[in-house]
């Protein structure tokens, strides 16, 4: 249990040292966040005995953030950990109804992505075949 603290502690620090890093380039943006394991790993360490649900990185409220959906006790939780230290930023009880609601509106954004890498793909195949031969 001590070593598994221990790890986690070490996890977290090292996260915290690729954030504090200047940022320059948009690959760098990546190397900084935890990964989705270290994730695992900052969201066991602040909520015990929790059921991970789902886990993704997405951008809520205009800021990137790990976002699990946890079932406790009391329900599905939506746990919100910054992607850069592990921290808690937010964690809130879920109705029933907000989370078909927020799935319904995750449906929709993924049917309108897509459809735009269908038409992005068009729109290459179409160049693809204006191009002339042997270029």
């Amino acid at each position: 249990m001590k070593q598994t603290v221990v790890s986690i502690a070490l996890l977290l620090a090292a996260a915290s040292a690729f954030a504090a890093a200047p940022v320059k380039h948009k690959k760098k943006i990546h190397a900084a966040l935890l990964t989705r394991k270290q994730a695992y790993a900052a969201l066991a360490a602040q909520v015990k005995g929790a059921k991970i649900l789902e886990a993704e990185l997405e951008r809520e409220s205009g800021r990137l953030i790990w976002s699990f959906d946890v079932e406790a006790n009391n329900g599905i939780t939506e746990i919100w950990l910054d992607p850069h230290t592990g921290a808690l930023i937010k964690s809130q009880v879920e109705s029933a109804r907000k989370e078909a609601q927020e799935r319904r509106q995750e449906m929709k954004q993924r049917a309108a992505a897509k459809k735009d890498e269908q038409a992005e793909i068009k729109k290459d195949v179409k160049e693809d075949r204006k191009a002339p031969a042997g270029h």
